[in-house]
């Protein structure tokens, strides 16, 4: 029997020593190691939401962040810090990562509202449709992504290029196997060359999402499939509350590890073994497929971008 491969990647939007070391003390025990998001530098925009989230800049979660590398979990980029990063900034965010890990990134995820995402809001799309809706929307709440511009301040899409292995673009809320939706993960992109290699992943972003997700139900089909899973979770916003993992969460993390047949990899592992020399260019056929459930899917819920 095929295995399925199921893997985390967890957003440190959030995220402290305390609110997310006890789901990795978990994740250890089970054997499944998955890939955490830092970010190197400490925020400087005063109102920030995430101002306090931990750093490579924080002794004890830098040390701990080291360990979990050690132990065989992957430590992604999710930008130097979680505010927009000019370009010296972010190289002295890689920069960081590299003093306390030894090793530059390969996975990279955009933040949220960052100047220097790459390929963010329209640029993500190819369909005009698609680009007119968000377009829209970007321009009311007045957000703006210069990552890959290489007129702006922001600008890092060179940089990215040489560095990072992947970057991950969608995220689909009702699809538990990724290769119905994206069968060519991971992909390369000719219309969006800073980015290496793409990535699809599925929407566990808050508890009731992961734990509606995982569903019995949808693990059986990803079994029964020898699927691909790549859960994209924020395991600092609720998935650990006074110290202790929350049952629910506890219970599938178990139930996912017992199953035989199974591959536990980080995700550039688990991407690397899928496309060990080249990755595929995504067709245009699969994008305009990938973009109008995107869309659907966007429509019904209000889930992880």
């Amino acid at each position: 029997m095929s295995k399925f491969s199921f893997t985390i990647v967890d957003d440190t939007d959030g995220a402290t020593l305390d609110n997310v070391k006890p789901i990795y003390d978990l994740l250890a025990s089970l054997n499944m190691r998955i890939t955490k998001t830092v970010w190197s530098l400490r925020c400087e925009e005063a109102n920030n939401p995430y101002v306090m989230s931990a750093t490579l800049q924080d002794k004890d979660y830098a040390a701990w962040v080291k360990s979990l590398q050690d132990d065989g979990f992957e430590i992604a980029f999710h930008g130097a810090s979680a505010g927009s990063n000019i370009r010296a900034r972010t190289i002295q965010g890689l920069e960081q990562f590299d003093k306390v890990l030894a090793k530059l990134p390969s996975t990279h995820i955009n933040h949220s509202r960052n100047r220097d995402n790459l390929y963010w809001a329209t640029a993500r799309f190819n369909s005009p449709l698609l680009r007119a809706i968000v377009g829209l929307n970007q321009k009311l709440k007045q957000w703006h992504y210069e990552g890959e511009n290489p007129d702006s301040p922001y600008f890092w899409g060179d940089i990215c290029q040489q560095t990072i292995r992947y970057s991950r673009n969608f995220t689909f809320v009702q699809q538990i196997d990724l290769t119905e939706v994206n069968p060519s993960l991971p992909y390369r992109d000719p219309y969006r060359p800073y980015v290496p290699r793409w990535f699809s992943s599925c929407d566990g972003g808050t508890p009731e999402r992961f734990i509606a997700l995982l569903s019995p139900k949808n693990i059986s089909k990803l079994v029964a499939q020898a699927g691909v899973c790549i859960v994209y979770a924020h395991f600092g916003m609720g998935f650990v509350q006074n110290g202790k993992v929350l049952p629910a969460v506890e219970k599938i993390l178990r139930e996912i590890a017992a199953l035989p047949d199974g591959q536990f990899l980080p995700v550039n592992e688990l991407l690397d073994s899928r496309s060990p020399v080249a990755a595929p260019i995504l067709s245009n056929k699969e994008r305009r497929r990938m973009e109008r459930i995107w869309l659907w899917e966007k429509l019904r819920s209000r889930g992880t971008s």
